[in-house]
């Protein structure tokens, strides 16, 4: 008996819960742009810009309109076009 009350108990405790709502200060952030890149010596020169996005933000705002050069001691190596979705790529590496 003391044993079916202590399993009665137990999945009791498990099967409810306590929801309690919570408020959430979400500090503003600066519409800086994102830029993500990943290259190696294979595959052609890719990077994603987009604008940074909220936690309660469900898709990224993508810059379909930036200027990406590829710079070395201020000379420009390479212009990299939009091919959309935030994405620009360079081919000639």
């Amino acid at each position: 008996m003391l044993n079916k009350i202590a399993r009665l108990l137990f999945f009791s405790l498990i099967f409810t819960r306590c929801i309690s709502p919570v408020d959430v200060d979400i500090p503003d952030f600066d519409d800086k742009p994102v830029v993500n890149c990943f290259f190696n010596n294979k595959d052609p020169f890719v990077v994603h810009i987009s604008l940074p996005a909220s936690q309660l933000d469900i898709a990224l705002a993508n810059v379909e309109n930036a200027q990406v050069q590829i710079l070395k001691n201020e000379e420009v190596l390479a212009s990299l076009p939009s091919i959309g979705g935030g994405y620009y790529v360079c081919r000639a590496w």
